[in-house]
Order: C-alpha cells, then sequence, then structure tokens
C-alpha cells in the first residue's frame, strides 16, 4: 500500500503582459446546452477555499484535493454542481470579476470538470469527465472545444507563458498546442501515476513519480532523470526562493506484491523518509534523513498561485 504517493500540485502565479486571445477557433466538438448568463457580482469577489497542508507533510503538500476554484487578476472561476441534474454529470463554472474591472459576471455550464487552470491572458481551460479540453474567454465565450485519447483521470494542468497546455492524465502526459491540439501523450513512468506537470518559462516540464524526477523539453523529450532509491514514494514538489525544487520522499510500500514475488510477501527494510533539494539543471543540492521533520525544520517553500497553471517562479 503507497503510504505517500505523487499527487496534485498547483504552480506560481508570474505576472506576464496580458496577450490578446487569438482568432476563434472551429469548435471540433458539437457544443450543446452550453449557456452563458449575466449574473449580479459582489462588491469584492471571494478568494477561493483555501487549502490546508495535511498534518504529518511538508506544508507544499496538500492531499489530492481538486482545484475547482481558481482565481486571477481579472476575477475568480468556480465550479458549482447542478443539483437539478440527477446523473451529477452538469456543473456551472461562474465568473466573478475584480471589484473595479469592466468585466461581467457570467456563468457557463460545464460537463464534470476534472481539471480547472488559466492562462496568462487570463482566460480559462477547463478539462471534463468527457476527455475533452476547453477554452473559455473571459467573456463567457467558449473559444474552442477539443477531444483527446481516453486517459483515465485528468489530476492537473499546467499552462505555458505561450499558452500550451500539458495535463496529467492516469499515467500519461498529454501536451496540447495553444488552439488546443493534441500535440504528443507519453507516459514518463510506464505504468506509474504522475505527480504535477509544472512548467518553467522556457517551457521546460518537471513531473515526479516513482520515486523519481524528470525533466522535459516543450517536445517530451526527456533532458534529466534523477532517481532517489528503490521502494521511494515522492510528495508533492515545492519551489524554493532560490528557483530548486524541494520534496520529501518516504518508503512506497511495506512489502512486496506476492503475485510479482511467486507467492511470497518480502518485508522490505525500513528506510527514513528524506529531503530532497534539487536544481532546475537535475542536480542533487542536498538531502537529508529526518524522522517526521527535518532538523531545521521544513525549508520556507513558496505560496502556491490561486490561478492553476503550475508555472515555476522565477529565481
Amino acid at each position: 500500500m503507497l503510504r505517500r504517493g505523487a499527487s496534485l500540485s498547483l504552480g506560481l502565479v508570474l505576472s506576464c503582459a496580458p496577450r490578446a486571445l487569438p482568432p476563434r477557433a472551429q469548435v471540433d466538438v458539437p457544443v450543446r446546452g452550453v449557456e452563458t448568463h449575466r449574473r449580479s457580482s459582489p462588491p469584492n469577489p471571494p478568494a477561493c477555499p483555501e487549502l490546508q497542508a495535511e498534518e504529518g507533510y511538508p506544508p507544499w503538500h496538500r492531499g489530492l484535493v481538486k482545484e475547482t476554484c481558481v482565481r486571477g487578476a481579472r476575477g475568480r472561476w468556480q465550479v458549482r454542481a447542478d443539483d437539478s441534474d440527477p446523473d451529477g454529470w452538469r456543473h456551472w463554472l461562474d465568473f466573478t470579476p475584480t471589484t473595479g474591472s469592466d468585466a461581467k459576471a457570467f456563468s457557463v455550464e460545464v460537463v464534470a470538470p476534472m481539471a480547472l487552470a488559466l492562462r496568462s491572458d487570463g482566460a480559462a481551460v477547463v478539462v471534463d469527465l468527457k476527455d475533452r479540453v476547453s477554452l473559455i474567454a473571459t467573456d463567457g465565450e467558449l473559444v474552442w472545444r477539443k477531444a483527446f485519447p481516453r486517459c483515465g483521470y485528468a489530476y492537473s494542468v499546467a499552462i505555458d507563458y505561450d499558452h500550451h497546455i500539458s495535463v496529467n492524465c492516469g499515467y500519461s502526459l498529454l501536451h496540447f498546442e495553444p488552439d488546443g491540439q493534441l500535440a504528443y501523450q507519453k507516459w514518463p513512468f510506464g505504468n506509474h501515476s504522475l505527480g504535477g506537470p509544472w512548467v518553467d518559462r522556457d517551457g521546460t516540464l518537471y513531473l515526479s513519480g516513482e520515486g523519481t524526477v524528470v525533466a522535459l523539453n516543450p517536445h517530451g523529450k526527456e533532458i534529466w532523470r534523477v532517481s532517489t532509491g528503490f521502494n521511494r514514494a515522492l510528495s508533492q514538489l515545492g519551489w524554493l526562493p532560490s528557483g530548486d525544487m524541494v520534496f520529501d520522499t518516504s518508503m512506497a510500500e511495506l512489502h512486496s506484491n506476492p503475485e510479482q514475488t511467486h507467492g511470497l510477501r518480502i518485508y522490505w527494510q525500513e528506510e527514513p523518509p528524506e529531503l530532497f533539494v534539487i536544481s532546475r539543471t537535475g542536480k542533487i543540492v542536498s538531502r537529508e534523513q529526518h524522522d517526521g521533520e527535518p532538523t531545521r525544520g521544513w525549508p520556507e517553500a513558496l505560496p502556491y498561485p490561486e490561478d492553476g497553471s503550475h508555472r515555476i517562479p522565477e529565481p
């Protein structure tokens, strides 16, 4: 049984000059039941609910919590279920603009969203349970909607400054062009789940899985890979003010799977947790064994963003 594994993480928001949306692309998948209606906006849009760190885990680790609310400079996007739908598919994506903005509040009907993140220009990317990725502009218009290969549950989204989209889906990484066309699908750790992705300013992607951290270039080619050892599981990736990544490890399994060890249940030697700091070039800066919490305490990682984009801050 996994004690601690790769899980959902969030990225940090960087300031960037707004970029205009591309011309409205043709919607590849027929859009039915997508409604936009105006809502009255409160004087101050409320912040998203704060997600708390799990007890006993590093402060940057927040467990398998789905991001149903994200917030950028232009306003807040929040998902709510439609209680009148007996099947539970229909949801509403509510947009509440920032105070003083000329934008208008609205609600857009969406289908069972799995992941939500904002581009640097404020438009929302929605990945839904029907294996589709959609782009919704800040005026509520559906810019495009594309289908992608069935891959399991989509856990998180990373969006770079050029608006390329990477999705952690099942055991695979999906990478989309800014217009929603699927560029590639890769399995960085075989039949093992992923943590991340995070994306750098130059488009480099960082993922974790099976006790390993890997960096991919924007085209999905591996740049480097760092293993933390046998039978290791990683917490979420965090980021230090220096620009280095930080994460904690623990034993992945207490014993072997009898189906894979000829019917025998082999108990692994106990290994203490370790705190790792790794540079974005793949160099191990430091590693420290600890029992519950490092001697000097948990490092001060940068706060999580509110836009769900997994963009890494500049050092």
